[in-house]
């Protein structure tokens, strides 16, 4: 069974098309929503009786969202991740089901429409950087996306290495699954790129800074420098960052 997870940081404007088509081109499936923002979303989601919300009283990041999503999905599950713009049609998400097969996680590959430069220079720019950080990453042409499908029984098994809480969530979450030798479908897809209500064009600088400093992070992690990530001086730090660029 697949469960679709949105997170969703005020997104009362864009949510409602998107759980519209879920639960009606995928009537068998569940559906949640992590919600942690102050907008009337709860409200959209709340005319929707098959689909459960979590909402969380402070913004606690896109990846933590889904992090704290997951845990309400079953071992035996597949959950499907999607942004609430819903960029992936549901034609393309019925074949990506079925591309996944026996793999543990399913990327979309994007084939982007609409997208700005600017959106497209940073995409480039972060995939490039990433890899100078992990190259493991190199055998992947895009993991940035979206909409991702994933096993959750693979996903409990790397859980302890996800530390990410904001959009390098993916980045965090595809090198632990490459790097615990899971398998990893590459799918490509149609990406129905929104320019308008989006958090990252909207704030393009943080999020150059915060995408940059979490690659650090994420790299003093899978080092023998780990432990400094606990120090009460890092941790005092990151909150005073997280302040600022959220």
């Amino acid at each position: 069974m697949t469960t679709f997870l949105v997170p969703a940081y005020n997104e009362e404007k864009r949510i409602e098309k998107c759980i519209s088509e879920l639960t009606r081109e995928f009537p068998d499936s569940g559906c949640v929503v992590a919600f942690d923002g102050n907008d009337r979303t709860p409200e959209v989601v709340s005319k929707y009786r098959q689909v459960r919300l979590i909402r969380f009283d402070k913004r606690v990041g896109k990846g933590r969202a889904i992090i704290e999503g997951i845990k309400a999905i079953g071992d035996g599950e597949t959950v499907a991740i999607i942004d609430a713009d819903m960029p992936v049609d549901a034609p393309d998400i019925r074949k990506a089901e079925r591309a996944l097969g026996d793999g543990d996680i399913l990327i979309a590959e994007r084939i982007f429409t609409g997208a700005p430069a600017s959106r497209l220079f940073l995409h480039n720019s972060y995939m490039a950087i990433s890899k100078l950080f992990f190259p493991e990453l190199r055998q992947l042409p895009d993991w940035q996306g979206g909409f991702k499908l994933l096993r959750v029984s693979s996903y409990r098994k790397v859980s302890s290495e996800i530390i990410m809480n904001d959009f390098s969530f993916d980045t965090n979450l595809v090198y632990s699954f490459l790097k615990h030798r899971m398998k990893v479908v590459i799918y490509p897809v149609k990406w129905k790129h929104q320019e308008s209500e989006s958090k990252v064009s909207a704030n393009i600088p943080k999020v150059i800074l915060m995408l940059l400093l979490s690659l650090v992070k994420m790299r003093v992690f899978y080092s023998p420098l780990k432990g400094l990530l606990k120090s009460k001086s890092f941790l005092a730090v990151q909150d005073k960052i997280l302040k600022s660029l959220r």
